[in-house]
């Protein structure tokens, strides 16, 4: 029998033993045979399978089957992973993660100012990929999976804006899970010529060094 605290939690009324025995006195039984046609019955109710999900409109599918499941069935079929596409040819597993709202990968003119920063430090684009993370959604851990690096530049955006669990400044090399990383500003504020992009450029410059020496 529960205990009072028990009752109070629970908001139950117990039942005195003696009359709770009293009405199952015969003992309750559930044929085996009985069960197997209530659980394939309830089997039948599921929802249908992305198969069959496809071939109906979202809207139809909705209308007949509005719950939970039935939407999470439709976001499958309906909304597929989008591709990681990058730029370059990864040789020497350098990440280059950029923002660029006006390009599919880097435009022009940053893509020529990178160009300069990696020959500074033996590199090019042949040994690196460039993520444009404005043109489709990244996720640090999958973006890890996908290109493990062992340098990872991160211009523009932090890693801690895509997932990963680590936050620094800039210039700051940060080692981390095999991988060392260096968040930057977003090189159109680099590349200048005016006193703030020059200081800049020498504090991008002197965690290069640290990095590459």
């Amino acid at each position: 029998m529960l205990n009072s605290k028990e009752d109070t939690i629970l908001g139950a009324e117990v039942m005195p033993a003696a009359l709770l025995a009293g009405m199952f006195s015969t003992g309750i039984v559930v044929l085996p045979e009985e069960f197997k046609e209530v659980k394939k019955q309830a089997m039948t109710t599921q929802v249908p399978a992305a198969k069959e999900v496809a071939k109906k409109s979202p809207k139809d599918v909705v209308k007949e089957l509005d719950t939970d499941v039935a939407r999470v069935e439709i976001a499958i079929v309906q909304e597929p992973d989008v591709p990681l596409v990058w730029l370059g040819n990864f040789q020497k597993k350098v990440l280059v993660v950029v923002q660029d709202t006006t390009a599919r990968h880097l435009n022009d003119v940053d893509y020529g100012f990178l160009t300069k920063i990696l020959e500074a430090v033996n590199l090019s684009i042949a040994d690196t990929a460039i993520v444009n993370a404005a043109a489709h959604p990244l996720e640090y851990y999958a973006l890890q999976e996908k290109l493990p690096a062992a340098v990872a530049f991160y211009f523009g955006i932090a890693p801690a804006d895509i997932g990963a669990p680590i936050r620094f400044p800039h210039f700051q090399v940060q080692k981390w899970n095999q991988t060392t990383f260096l968040f930057s500003p977003p090189l159109s504020q680099l590349n200048g010529t005016d006193a703030e992009a020059i200081t800049l450029k020498k504090n991008l410059w002197a965690s290069l060094k640290r990095i590459f020496d």
